[in-house]
């Protein structure tokens, strides 16, 4: 049984990007990871 990592992301919405970037990199490192949602108007 695989054991994941759940990692909570927290910060300032004006750092989307980044947010984006480490969220994308995280996942597909195999980890849960918990972010602001973004939305786009």
């Amino acid at each position: 049984m695989h054991e994941y990592k759940i990692i909570t992301l927290c910060g300032s919405i004006k750092f989307k990007d980044e947010f984006m970037k480490v969220q994308e990199k995280l996942t597909l490192d195999g980890n849960i990871v918990l972010a602001p949602n973004f939305f786009i108007v």
